[in-house]
C-alpha cells in the first residue's frame, strides 16, 4: 500500500509540476509600433522578420492602431523590414531575439518611395 502512495503521489506531482516545467520555451515575441515622422501610426505596415541562420521569413501587418507583433520566433539574429505605401522602406538588422522575452522595436518611416504613373 505505502508503494502505491508513493507512485500516486509521484504521478500527482509530475501533472502539477509539467506545465511549468512546459512553460520554459525556447521562442521570443518581436513587437513594436509604425509611425510616421509626425509620430501618427501606420496602420497595414507590411513587417518580415527573417532568420539571419536559417533565412526563414515571417510576414505580419500591422493593426489599425499601427501596432505588430510577431511571435514564436526561436532565439538568435533577425532582420527585421518594414514597407508602406508612400513611405521608404525601413531595415533593421543584427535584432536579437531572447527567449521568453518582447522584444521591442519601434519603427518611424520616412516619407518616399511614392512613384507616379504617367499613362501616354
Amino acid at each position: 500500500m505505502k508503494n502505491f502512495r508513493f507512485i500516486l503521489t509521484v504521478v500527482l506531482a509530475l501533472f502539477v509540476l509539467a506545465p511549468a516545467a512546459f512553460s520554459q520555451g525556447s521562442t521570443g515575441r518581436l513587437i513594436g509600433t509604425i509611425s510616421d515622422p509626425g509620430g501618427a501610426v501606420v496602420p497595414g505596415a507590411t513587417v518580415t522578420v527573417k532568420d539571419s541562420q536559417t533565412g526563414r521569413e515571417v510576414t505580419v501587418t500591422a493593426s489599425s492602431e499601427g501596432n505588430y507583433t510577431v511571435s514564436q520566433l526561436d532565439v538568435g539574429i533577425y532582420t527585421l523590414t518594414v514597407t508602406a505605401t508612400g513611405y521608404s522602406t525601413f531595415t533593421a538588422t543584427n535584432l536579437k531575439v531572447d527567449s521568453n522575452r518582447d522584444n521591442t522595436l519601434n519603427v518611424s518611416l520616412t516619407v518616399g518611395g511614392v512613384q507616379k504613373m504617367l499613362r501616354w
